[in-house]
C-alpha cells in the first residue's frame, strides 16, 4: 500500500514532464504552420509582441511604445521577448516569440496541473483540464495571474496571511481586475486579524500595484502612468455585452435601444464588489464565495462581452474551484 501510494505521488511528476517535453517538440516542429493558419487565434499574441518591442530598442515603454497593460504584465511580455530573441528558434522574430510564449505557457499549465493534483480535488482537476481553460492558458497571458490566484487561495486556506497577501498583491499588479476583490478580502482580514491587522495586510497587498505605478510615473510621467487606465476607461459596448443583450431585448419590445456610459458600468462593478464585502466573509469558504461574486459582477457589468474578454474567466475558474 505504501509503495502504491509512493508511485502515485511520483508518477504524475514524471508523466507531466514527459507530456511537457513531447508537447514542446511537437510545437517546434509544427509551429510555423500553426501560426500562419487563418483559423488560429493570434490576436492577443500580436499585441504582446507589439507591446514588447521596447526590449529590442524600438522605443520606451509607455512613451513611444503604447501599452494597455500594467508594468508587471509588460515585464512578462518583455521576458518572453528577450528569451525568444536570445534563443531565436525559428526564422522570424514573431514566430520565435509566439513559439516561446506558448512553450512557456504550456510548461506553466502543466505545473499548475501538478499543483492541482497534489493540493486539491479531482473535481478541480476536471475544471482545469477543460479545453477552454487550456486555450486561454496558452494564447493569453492570464495563466500568470491564474497561478498567483491559486497560490493565494492555497496560502489563505493554510492561514498564511502575509503569504496570501503577497500573492494577491502580485495578482493585482499583473491584472487590475483583482482590485475588485479587495473590499471582501479586507472584511475577511478584519474578522481574522482585527482592524489594524487588516490595514497592515491591505497595505502590504497593494504595495506591488502602487510601487509599479510609481515607477511608471517616475520615468514616463503622468501621460504614461494613465495610459493603460485611460484605454480601459474609454472602452464602449462592443455589440455582444450584457448591456447589448438588454438593448436588443428592449428594442424588440419597442422600448428603444440601451446605451450604458462606461462610468455607469464601472459604478456597477464597484457596487458588486461592495455587496460582496457586505456578505461579511469570516471563513475561507465565505471569502471564496465573496471573491466569486466580485469577479462575476466585474464580468457581467463590463462594457465588453464575455466572448471578447473571455480571458478573465480563467481567474474565475480558481474562485469556482474552491466555492461550494
Amino acid at each position: 500500500m505504501n509503495n502504491t501510494g509512493r508511485i502515485w505521488r511520483i508518477a504524475p511528476h514524471y508523466l507531466l514532464l514527459l507530456i511537457g517535453f513531447t508537447g514542446i517538440v511537437l510545437l517546434y516542429l509544427s509551429w510555423e504552420f500553426i501560426i500562419e493558419n487563418r483559423y488560429f487565434d493570434r490576436s492577443d499574441l500580436d499585441v504582446y509582441f507589439k507591446e514588447s518591442r521596447w526590449v529590442v530598442g524600438q522605443g520606451v515603454l509607455y512613451k513611444e511604445v503604447f501599452s494597455e497593460y500594467p508594468l508587471l504584465a509588460n515585464l512578462i511580455f518583455g521576458f518572453v521577448r528577450f528569451s525568444s530573441e536570445l534563443l531565436h528558434p525559428l526564422s522570424s522574430s514573431y514566430h520565435s516569440f509566439t513559439l516561446v510564449w506558448v512553450s512557456f505557457a504550456w510548461c506553466l499549465y502543466l505545473g499548475m496541473t501538478y499543483l492541482i493534483i497534489t493540493k486539491t480535488s479531482a473535481q478541480s482537476l476536471l475544471i482545469w483540464l477543460a479545453p477552454g481553460v487550456l486555450f486561454l492558458s496558452l494564447l493569453r497571458f492570464d495563466i500568470y495571474p491564474s497561478i498567483t490566484t491559486f497560490l493565494f487561495f492555497v496560502s489563505l486556506k493554510q492561514e498564511k496571511y502575509f503569504q496570501s497577501a503577497f500573492w494577491l498583491g502580485i495578482t493585482i499588479a499583473v491584472k487590475g481586475y483583482a482590485l475588485f476583490t479587495m473590499p471582501a478580502y479586507f472584511v475577511f482580514l478584519f474578522y481574522k486579524k482585527g482592524f489594524w491587522g487588516a490595514v497592515k495586510l491591505a497595505i502590504f497587498t497593494l504595495f506591488p500595484f502602487v510601487f509599479c505605478n510609481i515607477i511608471v510615473f517616475a520615468y514616463a510621467g503622468y501621460k504614461g502612468f494613465i495610459m493603460p487606465y485611460a484605454f480601459h476607461a474609454s472602452r464602449r459596448q462592443d455589440g455582444a455585452s450584457t448591456y447589448d443583450a438588454i438593448s436588443y431585448l428592449s428594442s424588440f419590445l419597442g422600448c428603444g435601444s440601451l446605451s450604458i456610459p462606461p462610468k455607469v458600468a464601472q459604478l456597477l462593478q464597484i457596487l458588486t464588489s461592495l455587496i460582496a464585502a457586505g456578505l461579511r466573509p469570516k471563513r475561507f469558504k465565505d471569502v471564496v464565495d465573496a471573491f466569486l461574486l466580485s469577479i462575476v459582477g466585474f464580468l457581467t457589468f463590463h462594457v465588453k462581452s464575455w466572448k471578447t474578454d473571455e480571458k478573465r474567466v480563467l481567474a474565475k475558474v480558481h474562485y469556482a474551484r474552491y466555492s461550494g
